[in-house]
């Protein structure tokens, strides 16, 4: 099985070749063409995407996690249909092509993924809806849900419903209104 430097001579040595040969995103995987080869490459990626899309219901609001990613083209497909998610991958070209896209991206080997550390992680991260920032010495008004976060200073006061607490470090800013949590 590949390694990541097997995988950064392939996709990332030759990048340009690939880029140059598919496109930017370089929609590297197979084309749905359902007999009619009339259709452009493009256009057969195109029919592909609506297919996935369909299946899985890719749509506003929903998230995608893309292992092995690519250069983007799935999530950035995703994207346009209201979206959003994150891709992992070895190789580093690949990175770049995400973050010039405004994709978001984790470079890491999912193969390392087990049950043991299973969870947020830089590679597999929980995104939480921000509902709210507790300033110092106030109280939430509200309850804190299912996949909802609200900003406290240390030694703040929990918010009701709350049952976690995580450090700003090691959390970044989503898509927006959203929070991104590396590790839990």
């Amino acid at each position: 099985m590949a390694d990541q430097k097997d995988l950064e001579f392939t996709y990332s040595l030759i990048d340009r070749i690939f880029r140059l040969s598919l496109g930017d995103l370089a929609d590297f995987s197979g084309a749905k063409y359902d007999g009619d080869f009339s259709l452009s490459l493009e256009e057969a990626q195109g029919r592909k995407h609506d297919y996935i899309a369909e299946q899985i219901g890719i749509g506003p609001g929903r998230r995608l996690l893309d292992l092995g990613c690519g250069w983007g083209p799935l999530l950035n497909f995703a994207r346009s249909r209201g979206g959003s998610g994150v891709g992992v991958t070895l190789s580093s070209a690949q990175v770049a092509a995400f973050r010039r896209h405004g994709l978001y991206v984790h470079l890491f080997d999912v193969r390392l993924l087990t049950r043991d550390i299973f969870g947020a992680s830089d590679a597999v991260p929980a995104f939480l809806r921000v509902v709210g920032a507790v300033p110092m010495g106030d109280v939430f008004a509200g309850r804190v849900g299912a996949g909802e976060a609200v900003a406290i200073a240390t030694g703040g006061v929990l918010p009701e419903g709350a049952d976690a607490v995580v450090m700003v470090e090691y959390t970044q800013a989503g898509a927006a209104g959203e929070l991104e949590l590396a590790k839990g």
